[in-house]
């Protein structure tokens, strides 16, 4: 999961976007970068979520695993 920042209708806001290994793909607008985000998105899953180190996804249920990249950065 990961999101990005993106201008929609002059507003800017963040698209999140989640995949799965098996190539399926959803984005979803919002305007907030807030853990609501996520935790939304997320409601009802409770596999494997891979993420940076952002702390709005500290807040969603199931295994977190940290993006290996971001982990050397910080290392």
């Amino acid at each position: 999961m990961d999101e990005t920042g993106w201008r929609e209708n002059g507003d800017n806001g963040y698209v999140w976007s989640t995949s799965t290994p098996e190539g399926l793909r959803a984005y979803e607008f919002h305007f907030s970068r807030a853990a609501s985000a996520p935790e939304t998105l997320l409601a009802g899953y409770t596999g494997a979520v891979v993420t940076d180190f952002y702390a709005a996804y500290n807040h969603t249920d199931g295994q977190h695993q940290r993006c290996w990249v971001h982990l050397l950065r910080d290392v």
